[in-house]
C-alpha cells in the first residue's frame, strides 16, 4: 500500500518544485534574502497545510475508510442530521472515536439525532453545506486538469535548455502527446497506475534528494538557513504588496495534497 501511495498520491505533490520558483520570481530578479524568504514560505507552508492540516486533521475525517469532499459531505450531514434518507448508520469515523463520540461501539448502528431548529433553518443548513461541497469538488476537479498540465509543460520545457532545435511547439505538442497517454491509462485502474508509476516517482524523489546534497556539498548549507520562519516576515516587509502576489505561487507547492484525502478510498 505505501509503495502504490507513492505512485498515486506523491508523484502530484512532487513534481511541485518543478514550476514553484520560477513562478514566485517570475516577473522580478530575486536578491538572496528573497530567495531565503521563497524557501521559508515554501517549507512551512508544506509543513503547515499537508503534515499539521491533512496528515494530523483531515485524514482522520474518514467517512468509513473512503475521502474526498462527498464523503466529507456525507459525514457531516449525518453527524449533524439533516441528511433526510439516512437515520442509521454502522461505525464512526476515527475522529469522531477518537473525540469519544461513539459510546456503543463502532460496528454497532444507532438513531441519529435531528438537527434542531426549524424546518426552514435546517433546510438552508443542508443547501449552504452542499453548495460548499459543490464548490470544493469544482475546485478538485479544476486542479485534477490544471495541475497535470502545469506539470508536464514545466517538466517538457526543460528539453528548451539542452537543446535550441526544441521551439515552443514542440514541447506543446509533446506535452498534449504526454497528457493524452496518462489519462488514457487511468481506466486501467488505481492499483496498476500506482504500482506503475511509483517506481517513477521514487526515481524523481531520490534525484531530487541526490541534487539537493550535491548543491549542499558544492555551495554550502546557506540555503537551509531558509528554513527559519522568521525571512517570511521579512520578505513581505521588503516586497510589500508584491509579496501577497507571491504568495499565490507559493500555494503550487501544495497542489496535489488534497490526494491525500481524496484517495483514501484508494488504500
Amino acid at each position: 500500500l505505501a509503495w502504490g501511495s507513492l505512485g498515486c498520491i506523491y508523484g502530484d505533490i512532487g513534481t511541485s518544485p518543478l514550476y514553484v520558483y520560477s513562478t514566485i520570481f517570475s516577473s522580478s530578479e530575486p536578491s538572496q534574502a528573497d530567495i531565503l524568504g521563497a524557501i521559508s514560505l515554501i517549507f512551512w507552508t508544506l509543513t503547515l497545510i499537508v503534515l499539521v492540516k491533512y496528515v494530523g486533521v483531515v485524514l482522520l475525517a474518514d467517512d468509513e475508510g473512503e475521502g474526498g469532499t462527498f464523503s466529507l459531505y456525507s459525514l457531516l450531514c449525518r453527524k449533524i442530521g439533516i441528511r433526510p434518507h439516512d437515520v442509521m448508520f454502522r461505525g464512526e469515523s476515527r475522529m469522531m472515536r477518537n473525540l469519544g463520540s461513539s459510546s456503543t461501539g463502532g460496528s454497532q448502528a444507532r438513531t441519529l439525532p435531528r438537527a434542531s431548529g426549524s424546518g426552514t433553518r435546517v433546510a438552508g443548513l443542508g443547501m449552504g453545506l452542499w453548495g460548499m461541497t459543490m464548490a470544493a469538488t469544482g475546485m478538485v476537479l479544476g486542479d485534477g486538469v490544471l495541475t497535470p498540465a502545469i506539470s508536464v509543460m514545466s517538466a517538457v520545457s526543460g528539453l528548451k535548455e539542452a537543446t535550441d532545435a526544441v521551439t515552443q511547439q514542440t514541447v506543446v505538442g509533446v506535452s498534449i502527446a504526454v497528457l493524452v497517454l496518462l489519462f488514457s491509462v487511468q481506466r486501467c485502474g488505481t492499483s496498476k497506475v500506482s504500482s506503475t508509476f511509483a517506481p517513477i516517482v521514487a526515481l524523481w524523489l531520490c534525484s531530487n534528494a541526490g541534487v539537493a546534497a550535491y548543491n549542499l556539498a558544492l555551495h554550502g548549507g546557506g540555503a537551509l538557513a531558509g528554513l527559519s520562519p522568521h525571512h517570511i516576515p521579512l520578505f513581505f516587509a521588503r516586497r510589500g504588496v508584491e509579496a501577497w502576489r507571491m504568495l499565490g505561487s507559493v500555494m503550487l507547492c501544495v497542489t496535489g495534497a488534497e490526494a491525500l484525502y481524496a484517495d483514501l478510498g484508494h488504500f
